[in-house]
This record gives C-alpha cells, structure tokens and sequence, in this order.
C-alpha cells in the first residue's frame, strides 16, 4: 500500500507568488491613485456647484430684502467651519456677508473640498454674476 503525501507550496513557489503581487501593486498604485484624485476633484465640482446655488439665492433674496439690484463687487472665502467672511467689508454688502453667513453656516457645516483647497465665492457687480473658485480654478 502505497501512501501520498500532501505537499504544500514550496518556500519558492511562495516567494514567486508574492514577488508577482508585490509587482502587479507598484504597477497599479499610480493608477489608483488618479481615480481616487479624480473623484475627490468630482466631488469638488459638485460641492462648488452647491455654494453657488446657495450664493445666487443669497443674492436674490438680499436684492429683494433691500430693493438693490446691484452689490458691489465682493470676496468670500468658505472655510471649513462654513464660516464666509468678507475680504473688503463693504457697508453695502454686509447684509449680504449675513446672509450668506446663514445659508451657508446652515446648508454646508463642512464646505471645505475634498482636496484640502477652500472655496472663494466672487461676487462681481457688473452682470451680477457669481463665480466659486479654488487654487485650480473657477467653477
């Protein structure tokens, strides 16, 4: 009667087989890396694509509070506290700044990006048109 021995991998076989996966790893990770930055960047869009709903309802609602159809031109920079401040502080704007204090302060407790990067809302005058911008850009 002849017996079989149940053999196990090889320290060989083993070594190969993690070799393989450590190259398929450092082969990949870059790659990974682009998706996970693309999707934060995505979600960036997205996020700059709130606050500026939120700005432009801000807008309209402090025109119709204060019968002004037109503000001077303003910065704001959204921390990550969604606290706005208002970079020059006009007396015309601060019923804005509040306001969008408010709706900010209320909608988006977290408005920081995905990235790290803090929002600014542009509030130009002429056309009254709003721009949300990081470092990389307007949105």
């Amino acid at each position: 009667m002849r017996r079989e021995r149940n053999r196990g991998f090889s320290l060989v076989e083993l070594i190969v087989v993690v070799l393989i996966l450590g190259i398929l790893a450092v082969s990949l990770a870059p790659q990974v890396m682009k998706w996970v930055g693309r999707s934060k960047e995505s979600l960036d869009f997205q996020e700059a694509d709130k606050i500026k709903a939120v700005a432009q309802t801000a807008l309209a609602e402090f025109e119709s509070i204060n019968g002004v159809t037109a503000l001077q031109d303003e910065n704001y920079n959204v921390t990550s506290a969604g606290v706005v401040t208002a970079a020059g502080g006009t007396e015309l704007n601060t019923g804005m700044t509040a306001l969008l204090e408010e709706y900010l302060g209320g909608e988006y407790p977290a408005v920081q990006s995905l990235s790290g990067k803090v929002f600014q809302i542009q509030l130009k005058a002429t056309g009254r048109k709003i721009y949300v911008t990081t470092v990389t850009g307007t949105y």
